[in-house]
């Protein structure tokens, strides 16, 4: 931490009450922490002439709920971001289906979720937080340095699937949804590369990709010509 950065979090610690500065320290979550700031808060409790208490174990304090730590090798649904944007956007979202479908199906597998991956993957934006937190908290755990806000991320997902209701061609902003996806598939692929180095991130279109591609070509034609010859619908 640089001289600014430690003056800057002093500032900060100093607008908390003793039982605040406490508290972080007993929780001794340090992922959520810049490097150094338990040196401080150490320092500052001293100073507020606080012995600081025991802390929780380092690893204890990481668990929110369920150990994902565990060996299962590749962990989620490992798909490179370009193939995600692609399929999602000829598709018009169906891929999206597919991804949700998949990284529940891991859950359910791997780590004995008690969910139906179809319904999750169907109903995405429903379950979206729920996911898109899990991928978060997988990361903490193997200290693998994401800095992911699920709770914004979930919020421009919904935000921008709801947009189909807007009028002609604002409504077109609704496929573009899968833009939040990409920040979560890439601390997906991060985590395969820490977890399972060996492991592929699947990059290549086979048949049905393509298969999806040329059909969500044509459709998006259609709507372009749509678009800008409006009066040959009528």
């Amino acid at each position: 931490m640089d001289k600014m950065g430690e003056a800057q979090l002093r500032s900060a610690l100093r607008q908390k009450t003793k039982q605040e500065l406490l508290d972080i320290w007993v929780g001794n979550k340090r992922h959520e922490w810049p490097d150094g700031a338990f040196d401080v808060i150490k320092e500052e409790l001293a100073a507020k002439g606080i012995k600081p208490p025991a802390q929780k174990n380092l690893e204890e304090s990481m668990l929110k709920g369920r150990d994902y730590r565990k060996d299962v090798g590749q962990p989620f649904f490992a798909v490179s971001q370009k193939k995600l944007a692609l399929m999602a956007f000829f598709t018009w979202g169906f891929y999206e289906i597919y991804w949700f479908y998949r990284n529940w199906k891991f859950l359910k597998e791997k780590h004995d979720f008690k969910v139906s991956p179809l319904a999750r993957g169907i109903f995405g934006p429903l379950f979206c937080y729920s996911l898109f937190k899990i991928v978060r908290d997988y990361s903490d755990q193997h200290q693998a340095g994401a800095d992911m806000k699920a709770g914004a991320l979930a919020a421009c997902y919904i935000l921008m699937i709801v947009t189909y209701k807007l009028p002609s061609p604002f409504d077109l902003i609704s496929s573009f949804s899968f833009i939040p996806l990409l920040t979560v598939q890439r601390v997906i692929n991060n985590l395969g590369q820490r977890l399972s180095p060996q492991a592929q991130v699947d990059g290549r279109f086979n048949g049905w990709n393509i298969f999806g591609i040329v059909i969500g070509s044509f459709l998006w034609v259609l709507v372009i010509l749509g678009i800008i010859f409006p009066e040959t619908g009528k």
